[in-house]
């Protein structure tokens, strides 16, 4: 994903699946409550409060009344790029704060949406996230670890997620019976290897739709039996079908 990406949508009794991000994801809730889990924490997120997802933060939605927001898809090197101009030199990950209540930077953020496409655009964007990082951020927490077997397999996955491979491949690579490897899987990630891997698939499939790629072309190249699979699979991360982006 070269830019920022704007997703803004209303659901009632929408829930979503565990999933995960490569980009933060910044949201504005409009309207009601958004119920969020993030790993085993639970954050209720209030109208005119803002949510920031993390990279690799496994989370879900829990359904609930009617909610609206405005959601951004921000990449990662974008806000190491801006911390770099405050701190000089960035050599972790950052990690922003989950739930912000702040009227002031809740109107920053309506602004930043509403100049999407402008020339303040920019300005707007690179002066949000400097308030971010200046009150709201702090470094990464260790990761989950895995064992080795695990890791490798994860890394098997990364490298080859648009290929055809079977738990089968995946279990050989892990050393345990693909049972085990499933197991091991739901119990670190919440994901089975399958899930794991559509869940990547997704997030490919944003960058090819910011490259204005029809979303026939999008779901094959991405590993989908067809167009119709990979709706589905994006509804289940975002609620909404691809065509909401705005680009």
């Amino acid at each position: 994903m070269n830019k920022a990406l704007f997703i803004k949508h209303s659901f009632a009794n929408q829930s979503f699946k565990p999933h995960f991000h490569n980009h933060y994801s910044i949201g504005l809730i409009l309207q009601g409550e958004h119920k969020l889990y993030i790993n085993e924490d639970k954050a209720l997120i209030a109208q005119n409060e803002l949510k920031i997802i993390n990279p690799h933060e496994l989370h879900f939605v829990e359904k609930n009344s009617r909610w609206s927001y405005i959601n951004l898809l921000l990449e990662q090197k974008k806000v190491q790029a801006i911390a770099k101009t405050i701190y000089g030199k960035v050599d972790r990950a950052i990690t922003f704060k989950t739930k912000i209540n702040n009227t002031k930077l809740s109107s920053h953020f309506l602004r930043l949406s509403e100049s999407f496409g402008r020339s303040a655009f920019e300005e707007e964007l690179i002066e949000f996230v400097e308030q971010l990082l200046l009150n709201y951020s702090y470094c990464k927490k260790e990761p989950i670890s895995f064992d080795g077997n695990i890791f490798r397999a994860l890394e098997f996955i990364n490298e080859r997620f648009l290929d055809d491979i079977s738990i089968d491949d995946i279990a050989k690579v892990a050393g345990f019976s693909k049972y085990h490897t499933i197991k091991l899987f739901k119990k670190k990630l919440a994901l089975t290897p399958h899930q794991y891997i559509l869940r990547l698939r997704v997030e490919e499939a944003i960058k090819l739709i910011k490259k204005g790629l029809p979303l026939a072309e999008v779901a094959y190249h991405c590993g989908f039996s067809d167009q119709s699979h990979f709706i589905k699979e994006f509804k289940k991360i975002y609620g909404i079908a691809p065509s909401y982006l705005i680009c």
